[in-house]
């Protein structure tokens, strides 16, 4: 191709139309009628009319079929081995409780062949039958809550009347023995069943205890007023007669009371003669 061929740009004159902006075209607006309206059919959105999504369909598609596929066999036979190694054994479980829960120690039966009743008191009134019951429990006696003719021990501090009454209506030879608190508590500590010769308590001391309550005697209330000898009560009084003026009447009179008390003192002037007084105490 030879150089003359090519136009020269400088000179070549460009058509307008070219270089002018394109004209976009704008749609006109379309004007609708109610007659186009009414051929429309409006269906509300909600989730229940949503076309079913493929996904899911899928999803559910494969959910059945793993589920008609038959499960594998599973075996828990443990395989035996020709040289087991010996393994600890687990903590003791009962019941689905913890081993600190349970009560794990040896029950001893020092006490396996006695029957014991209990009736322990403190000296406040305060009831310890339950605390040496359990312990008698604990050594391997069997405990009764009345007294009956399988009884072979009873335990009796500031017992109650009732038991010593029961005690001794029992035939001489069919009594049990009967020993103090010390007893049980002497014997869960050497660990076998002592003699009891040593702890033996006497029930005669407790047989007539009609002046005495549970816990200790009675003491007599004194009285607030004293008691006066019938000698120091003046009964002699001279015969009054008409000629008796009214302050020797008067005069008698209080020489014929038996006592008569001293503000501020805590004795007694008592009157045996006219003229002579003697103190007494209260």
């Amino acid at each position: 191709m030879a150089t003359s061929d090519i136009p020269d740009l400088d000179t070549t004159e460009i058509d307008a139309s070219l270089l002018a902006p394109p004209q976009l075209s704008t749609p006109r607006p379309v004007r609708r009628t109610i007659e186009d309206y009414s051929n429309w059919t409006f269906v509300p959105v909600s989730p229940f009319n949503r076309p079913p999504r493929p996904e899911v369909l899928t999803s559910i598609t494969q959910l059945n079929s793993l589920l008609s596929r038959p499960l594998p066999k599973l075996d828990f036979t443990r395989p035996v081995e020709a040289n087991p190694v010996p393994v600890e054994a687990s903590p003791v479980v009962i019941n689905d409780v913890e081993p600190f829960m349970v009560d794990l120690r040896p029950k001893l039966t020092i006490l396996d062949d006695c029957v014991v009743f209990i009736d322990t008191w403190m000296s406040d009134g305060q009831p310890t039958s339950d605390i040496f019951a359990e312990l008698a429990e604990e050594l391997g006696a069997k405990t009764i809550n009345k007294l009956d003719s399988t009884c072979t021990h009873i335990v009796f501090t500031n017992g109650r009347q009732s038991t010593v009454n029961r005690y001794f209506a029992f035939n001489e030879g069919d009594r049990p023995i009967v020993v103090g608190a010390a007893w049980i508590k002497a014997c869960r500590d050497s660990a076998k069943q002592l003699d009891e010769t040593k702890y033996l308590v006497d029930m005669e001391d407790y047989r007539d205890r009609s002046r005495y309550s549970s816990f200790g005697p009675k003491r007599k209330r004194k009285s607030f007023f004293p008691v006066i000898d019938s000698e120091d009560i003046i009964t002699t009084v001279d015969p009054l007669d008409g000629k008796t003026l009214p302050l020797t009447i008067a005069r008698r009179r209080r020489e014929s009371y038996p006592a008569t008390r001293k503000v501020g003192s805590s004795r007694l002037m008592v009157k045996s003669n006219p003229g002579k007084s003697r103190r007494i105490s209260q």
